[in-house]
């Protein structure tokens, strides 16, 4: 799936009025398309004089909005993504608190009542004389003796509880540590995947904005590699030593990697009077 269109706009400051005020109204108007063609795709005008030293100075801020903008939509991103993560940890921790209460429906009846304990030993401490006899009579008597009624239910229930809660605490922590270490292959197999994108973009200008846009853009770096090769040979990038070249944050920012590649134009020899080689 394409990356999501980013909004962007043409902003043109006050302090470059002066600028402006050196242009007639046919170069304004020029200079105001040629910045458009900038911000949507890339190219630069082929102006001189004047009109190409205004062309500069505007670039500049157009280039510093871009940036602003595309950091703006990183943190906002990390944002979301953050708070999705806090969502999901919180309703998982929600569900197991839920599956491990043991409700009066659930748990009352023969099988919660069927719990006894096995034995009941004596202290470990020695006794003399009547008190030992004593304890000993009343610990075999109630390990030989089940309960009844609320007392064995209340034991089987604290029982029970225990071990649900310490085995869903157990499970809870080799859930986290496993999604843990996913999520960290994951940024490092990402971030090979970027250095491989960049070694291949034949213009590195703008690493970390490019960073920033690779990891939104969320497409397999071996589609990626494959458009890029493909364009390679476009005429707008082979024009002018790739003076034509889009930044690679652009590229990535508007789905450049979809762009269909135009033939190379057919040139009639005949019509100039010279010999095809």
């Amino acid at each position: 799936m394409a990356a999501k269109t980013q909004a962007k706009a043409l902003m043109i400051f006050l302090n470059n009025r002066v600028v402006l005020e050196a242009l007639d109204d046919a170069e304004r108007g020029r200079l105001t398309l040629a910045l458009l063609d900038y911000l949507e795709y890339g190219t630069l005008p082929d102006f001189s004089g004047a009109l190409a030293m205004a062309f500069l100075v505007l670039r500049k801020d157009v280039d510093q909005s871009v940036s602003r903008w595309e950091e703006t939509c990183a943190r906002r991103s990390a944002a979301g993504k953050q708070s999705a993560a806090v969502r999901a940890a919180k309703n998982f921790a929600d569900k197991v608190s839920c599956n491990n209460d043991c409700g009066d429906n659930d748990c009352s009846g023969t099988e919660r009542r069927s719990t006894t304990l096995n034995a009941v030993e004596a202290p470990s401490s020695p006794f003399n004389g009547p008190e030992q006899s004593s304890t000993t009579f009343n610990a075999v008597e109630a390990s030989s003796t089940p309960f009844n009624g609320a007392e064995q239910s209340s034991t089987a229930a604290a029982y029970t509880n225990t071990q649900s809660n310490s085995n869903s605490k157990s499970n809870s922590q080799s859930k986290s540590q496993s999604q843990s270490n996913s999520q960290s292959n994951a940024q490092s197999n990402r971030s090979a995947d970027f250095e491989r994108f960049w070694n291949s973009y034949p213009r590195k200008v703008g690493k970390q904005a490019a960073r920033r846009a690779f990891e939104q853009a969320e497409i397999p770096v071996d589609r990626l590699l494959a458009a890029l090769e493909r364009q390679r040979g476009a005429p707008q990038w082979q024009r002018d030593n790739g003076r034509y070249i889009p930044n690679p944050a652009t590229w990535l920012n508007e789905g450049r990697w979809e762009d269909e590649t135009a033939a190379p134009p057919s040139w009639d020899c005949s019509r100039c009077g010279v010999e095809c080689l």
